[in-house]
C-alpha cells in the first residue's frame, strides 16, 4: 500500500467531491474529452458529502482541504472480495483508515476535529481509498484555525512514512520503498494520467495515441529507452535526450540530484520534469487522486 497526497488544496468543494464519488467523470486525453463510467461505482465508506463540502466552502483560507489516497496494487489486495463485503478485508481497510485519521489529527481533541469524507475507487481493478479533510480545526462555538495534516516538513514526511510501514507490516501488504518495486522513471502526474487514459480508450477500440508532435511525451519515451540501455549513467541519458529531442529544438534544460528537466533550448515554453530511481529519487511521485486538468485550481504549500 502506498500513501499519496494531492497537491491541490483549493477550489470548490463540489468539484473534488464529484470526482471522488460520482459514477461518471469526464477525462481529457490528447485534447479529446470522454466520459468514463466507473463500474463498480465509488463507495462512500465514511462521512457526509454535504457537511464536508459546506465546511470546505465556508473556510476563509486559501488552502481549504487536503485529499489523500491509499492505493493498493492489483496483486496486493483482492478487490473483488472487498467489493463483495469480505469481512477480513473490510476490517483491515477500516483499521487502516482509522489509524490514518488518528495520526492526521494527533493532539487534536475529538470534538475539535473536522468532518471527513472517505470513499473508494475500484473500477480500475485495484483498490483506492480517498480521504478528504477540510483544512481547519476548532472547538464548537470557537473560531476555526487553519490546519494541515501533512505540512511540508521532514518530520511530517517521517511520520507518514512510519504510518505506511506499520500498516503494511501489520497486514502483510507490499512495501512501496522496496527497491524491487520502485519505478526507474516517473513523469509528472498529469502525464501519467493522460497516458493511462489513452491506454484505457485504446483498449476500447478508440483510436488515440500519444501525439508524436508533443515533445514532452517524446522526452518521456526517450528517457525510458535511455534508462533501459544505460541504467544510471547520467551523461549517457542526457546525451540520448539531447539527440532525440533535437528535431524539436528541445533538450535537457536543468537537473538536480533527483530529477531531470527537459524543455525548449532557445525559447520560452513548456517544461517537463522527470524523477525516479534511475535519476536518484528514492521515493515514488505522488499521483493526484483527481484529475485537475480542466479545473481552475491553485497549488498551496
Amino acid at each position: 500500500m502506498i500513501l499519496l497526497w494531492s497537491k491541490h488544496q483549493t477550489g470548490p468543494a463540489a468539484q473534488v467531491i464529484r470526482y471522488l464519488l460520482e459514477t461518471e467523470v469526464t477525462k481529457t486525453a490528447q485534447q479529446q474529452a470522454s466520459v468514463t463510467r466507473r463500474s463498480p461505482a465509488p463507495e462512500l465508506l465514511l462521512g457526509d458529502p454535504i457537511l464536508v463540502g459546506m465546511m470546505i466552502d465556508s473556510l476563509p483560507f486559501q488552502c481549504r482541504y487536503r485529499c489523500a489516497t491509499l492505493s493498493w496494487a492489483e496483486d496486493e489486495l483482492d478487490v473483488a472480495r472487498f467489493n463483495n463485503g469480505a469481512v477480513g478485508l473490510r476490517r483491515a481497510i477500516d483499521g487502516t483508515v482509522r489509524l490514518f485519521l488518528e495520526l492526521a489529527c494527533a493532539g487534536i481533541p475529538e470534538r475539535a476535529r473536522p468532518p471527513v469524507l472517505v470513499g473508494t475507487h475500484t473500477h480500475l481493478g485495484r483498490l483506492e481509498v480517498n480521504i478528504l479533510m477540510p483544512r481547519a480545526v476548532g472547538l464548537p462555538g470557537a473560531p476555526l484555525r487553519s490546519w494541515n495534516p501533512h505540512p511540508p516538513t521532514i518530520g511530517s514526511r517521517a511520520d507518514w512514512d512510519a504510518y505506511v510501514d506499520v500498516v503494511n507490516s501489520h497486514y502483510g501488504w507490499f512495501d512501496p520503498r522496496d527497491p524491487k518495486r520502485r519505478r526507474a522513471t516517473t513523469p509528472p502526474s498529469w502525464m501519467a494520467k493522460e497516458a493511462a487514459e489513452i491506454m484505457r480508450r485504446s483498449a476500447k477500440g478508440e483510436k488515440l495515441r500519444l501525439g508524436p508532435s508533443d515533445p514532452r511525451f517524446r522526452a518521456w519515451a526517450l528517457l525510458r529507452q535511455a534508462v533501459q540501455q544505460n541504467a544510471s549513467n547520467r551523461e549517457a541519458i542526457r546525451q540520448a535526450l539531447h539527440h532525440g529531442l533535437a528535431p524539436y529544438q528541445w533538450g535537457v534544460t536543468s537537473e538536480s540530484r533527483t530529477s531531470l528537466t527537459c524543455g525548449a533550448l532557445h525559447r520560452a515554453g513548456p517544461r517537463v520534469t522527470f524523477k525516479g530511481a534511475a535519476l536518484g529519487d528514492g521515493d515514488e511521485d505522488a499521483i493526484d487522486p483527481y484529475d485537475a486538468q480542466s479545473a481552475n485550481i491553485t497549488h498551496c504549500d
